[in-house]
């Protein structure tokens, strides 16, 4: 379980940092 939580942080931040690039 631990390792989707931090698969899922990860993508969190790549969306974050998608939407503050646009």
């Amino acid at each position: 379980m631990i390792f989707v939580k931090l698969i899922f942080m990860k993508r969190t931040k790549l969306t974050l940092k998608q939407l503050s690039t646009q």
